[in-house]
């Protein structure tokens, strides 16, 4: 298996949106994405996200 980093952006939402559903919250670290609609997370998080990555 090849792994890379890519840059985030809108095309890849759903495949992001399901990766944070799927991310298990322990050792003090908490999934946002589990709490979150995938409406909400097109809306406001991702923005969000792809803003912090520049």
């Amino acid at each position: 298996m090849t792994l890379f980093l890519k840059v985030l952006n809108a095309a890849d939402s759903k495949a992001e949106f399901h990766f944070l559903k799927a991310l298990p919250s322990e050792h003090g670290f908490e999934s946002l994405g589990r709490h979150m609609s995938d409406q909400e997370f097109v809306e406001k998080r991702l923005p969000l996200r792809i803003d912090i990555t520049r």
